[in-house]
């Protein structure tokens, strides 16, 4: 059926209820018979859905395809696919080792006497101290980095991101 059809068939029918509440008698007569049809029409489609629905049997229950767990192994799995947020909070700093800037950091003194230097997000920096807290600070531990040949103190910890082993052995 086209939308034309549609249109003048809605058109139609509503003239039949102007008419039928107008106490129009053919007109209402004509509206019993299309809604008796209508229901003719939806019992014959419920019969249908019951004659198939016995044709095709019982209703089998597949079994789950979802894993099934130990009580403590659904934790366990959801520790596994958690965010693992790469920050100073979970690794471990040695002298030595090797960490990406993960934000800019301005105006660092440099400990070699050439003045205040940015250090820029992506560089990377080799740690020479342990983790220290300076008193009053806030902002949580501080390294000292070397980059190239200059020294910064004092860099926050929150800033530095790890480079691991396969990082650092595509680099």
């Amino acid at each position: 059926m086209t939308r034309q059809q549609r249109k003048n068939l809605r058109v139609a029918k509503a003239n039949l209820k102007a008419r039928a509440a107008n106490d129009d008698e053919g007109a209402s007569q004509v509206l019993t018979k299309l809604k008796e049809q209508r229901a003719a029409r939806s019992a014959a489609k419920l019969a249908a859905k019951a004659e198939a629905r016995e044709l095709r049997g019982p209703r089998v229950k597949r079994p789950s395809r979802r894993a099934k767990y130990t009580p403590g192994g659904r934790r366990t799995i959801g520790h596994m696919q958690g965010k693992k947020k790469v920050s100073a909070d979970n690794f471990t700093v040695k002298e030595g080792a090797l960490a990406r800037v993960g934000r800019k950091i301005e105006a660092y003194e440099t400990n070699n006497g050439f003045g205040r230097l940015p250090l820029l997000p992506g560089e990377i920096v080799t740690i020479i101290s342990a983790p220290y807290h300076p008193f009053g600070e806030p902002g949580g531990p501080r390294v000292d980095i070397l980059r190239g040949m200059d020294d910064f103190g004092a860099v926050p910890l929150k800033a530095l991101r790890p480079i691991r082993q396969e990082e650092e052995e595509e680099d």
